[in-house]
């Protein structure tokens, strides 16, 4: 794991060149008409409120960074030829699980697997150094998704089975499909 961040450090040099401090950059002003807001507010109301004026300009600013943020690597993706979206297609496998996408694929062996958990409005597929995302709303219902979730977990090592608490839970807590 370790050299792989050391070697994938130079990506957003490589994508954004300079532009890899725009969120920084942004936040500056926003510093600063956060320390101006406070002493605004702390001269015209007493007790010291003007903190929240700043805690408030901060946020504000965290919330632009995380936006130019997103915003420049879209950009720069697209720049490279690289879809917004694109149609993923799942397969299961006897030795493995499949992630298959235009451009590329990507095969991850059930012992690779090491747990299936929860994600926001996904199922994440932890492998070795990555993880790879099933989106919920693929399914057409919860007895499909608990019929999926089953044919994987037994597939795992009995170890990444013992981690995947929240698949598991979902596969008992719906009838089988016999």
């Amino acid at each position: 794991m370790a050299d792989a961040q050391r070697a994938c450090a130079p990506l957003g040099k490589r994508l954004h060149g300079w532009r890899r401090y725009a969120g920084l950059i942004v936040l500056i002003p926003v510093v600063f008409a956060g320390l101006l807001a406070q002493t605004i507010f702390d001269f015209f109301v007493e007790g010291g409120f003007g903190i929240f004026a700043f805690l408030i300009s901060l946020g504000v600013g965290f919330f632009l960074m995380l936006k130019v943020g997103y915003s420049m690597t879209q950009k720069s993706w697209s720049k490279r030829g690289v879809p917004l979206a694109s149609t993923v297609t799942y397969r299961l496998l006897d030795d493995g699980i499949l992630f298959e996408a235009p451009f590329a694929a990507t095969h991850v062996k059930w012992l690779g697997v090491t747990e299936i958990a929860p994600g926001r409005d996904a199922w994440l597929f932890i492998t070795q150094g990555a993880a790879h995302f099933l989106p919920r709303r693929l399914f057409q219902s919860k007895l499909d998704e608990s019929a999926f979730l089953a044919a994987c977990l037994n597939r795992m090592t009995p170890e990444a089975q013992g981690r995947s608490v929240e698949a598991a839970a979902l596969i008992a807590s719906l009838p089988s499909r016999a």
